[in-house]
């Protein structure tokens, strides 16, 4: 019997060779090396040089691991409580992502079990490469390891999974403690709460509606929901999903959901959180970056002739016709037309200007930067289709301010005042 921990050198070793181009029935990748199907006698043993270190094996046995078929669901360290085997969540982002793959890798273990239970199910004569030669008679479909479609009952045991491992790693010491019919520390977060132990090991919080929970049909987790932590990944990709479910709504809204299933600590300060960093709710949300007015210009506030400095002919296809020397009756006329611009020009500066001078407050001091993440504004289009885009450059005025950026988008690259930019990620 080929035992976890064995010598396997490099050469007859399977994971240490390239595949082949076709898995043929008699591929080394369905069974095993050559020696395999020789007596036990023979098979390959470890170097003396590499006897030096502990072996696998003795590790096995120094953790009492007796059965080499034993699948365990569980998994243990000398500090910590058994955990159910979950994925790993922190490579995750999306919750029900999270679940599926949970659900699969029970449906493994199942799959797993099922075809330890037929090699062990077989006369014990039988030797190993009776056993290997087993496994290959066994449908394309079964040596391939295809797994059956999840159902709602997989689905429901992942969650339920999941959660417990939350629970564990963020009540490690209170459920210690519980087990231990010990009191809790006054200092942790569950010091204030009834809780206890349910027989699954689930930490609930012992709920006072039990009297009337059949009158509860709406209170589908009875009146005695599990305890989670806010501040756990897993807890929070669940939040997440709520707030998407939901449609992005209100946070008492997801709140109130939320409440009906679980007693989760710091649930609001976590909703608030998670929907503050929803990149579909700041697009929903964010307003257009509001620089400070600039200076007005200094030919604005120079004397000067009318129509000397102009940008743009607001008169259209009007004629101006300039004044003659010849229209000028006399030297009176032309000293009463000076005097009467430089009575205009007065009453303009003392009247009018004053009224401009004013800068108005803006809400935020935030400006745009190159590397942030923004929404074009664009009046023609809904919200929801404004084009994103991130900012490669921009123009600083003379006071420093920036009101004209450079913004690459999946339609080109655009040049757009930053009165018409809404930021979605900001560079820190």
């Amino acid at each position: 019997m080929f035992r976890l921990g064995d010598y396997v050198p490099s050469a007859n070793n399977v994971a240490d060779t390239r595949p082949d181009a076709k898995f043929q029935v008699n591929s080394r990748w369905f069974i095993g090396p050559s020696f395999l199907f020789s007596s036990k006698e023979t098979w390959p043993t470890e170097p003396p040089s590499q006897c030096q270190t502990q072996s696998f094996s003795d590790e096995c046995k120094k953790h009492s691991v007796k059965h080499w078929e034993t699948i365990g669901l569980t998994s243990t360290s000398p500090h910590e409580l058994p955990s159910p085997v979950v994925t790993d969540h922190t490579r995750f982002s999306v919750w029900i992502r999270l679940v599926r793959a949970t659900a699969h890798l029970y449906s493994c273990f199942d799959k797993f079990r099922s075809i330890l239970f037929k090699i062990r199910s077989q006369p014990s004569s039988h030797s190993p490469s009776r056993h290997t030669m087993y496994i290959m008679q066994t449908s394309m479909s079964e040596r391939l390891l295809s797994l059956p479609q999840l159902t709602a009952d997989n689905i429901i045991f992942a969650e339920k999974q999941l959660l417990i491992q939350a629970q564990y790693e963020s009540f490690n010491i209170e459920i210690r403690s519980i087990r231990n019919s010990e009191p809790i520390n006054k200092k942790s977060c569950l010091a204030k709460i009834s809780i206890y132990l349910d027989a699954e090991q689930i930490l609930r919080v012992s709920g006072r509606t039990g009297a009337v929970c059949k009158n509860l049909p709406l209170l589908l987790h009875g009146p005695n929901p599990m305890v989670l932590d806010g501040n756990h990944l897993i807890v929070q990709l669940l939040i997440r999903h709520y707030h998407c479910k939901f449609m992005h709504g209100y946070n008492e809204a997801v709140v109130n959901e939320l409440q009906q299933c679980y007693h989760i600590l710091r649930l609001r300060p976590t909703v608030k959180m998670i929907a503050s960093n929803c990149l579909s709710c700041r697009k929903r949300k964010t307003v257009p970056y509001a620089p400070p007015i600039g200076d007005l210009p200094e030919d604005r506030l120079t004397p000067s002739r009318p129509f000397s400095r102009v940008g743009l002919d607001y008169f259209g296809p009007i004629n101006l016709q300039p004044l003659q020397d010849s229209d000028l009756l006399g030297r009176r006329d032309w000293k009463k037309g000076l005097r009467l611009a430089d009575h205009f020009w007065q009453r303009w500066t003392r009247e009018y200007l004053p009224i401009i001078r004013t800068r108005r407050a803006t809400s935020s001091s935030n400006q745009p930067a190159c590397g942030d993440v923004v929404v074009v504004v664009d009046g023609n289009l809904p919200r929801s289709c404004w084009p994103i885009g991130k900012i490669t450059k921009v123009w600083p005025g003379k006071d420093g301010k920036v009101r004209v950026a450079e913004v690459a988008t999946k339609g080109g690259v655009l040049k757009r005042a930053a009165k018409m930019l809404a930021p979605l990620l900001c560079q820190p």
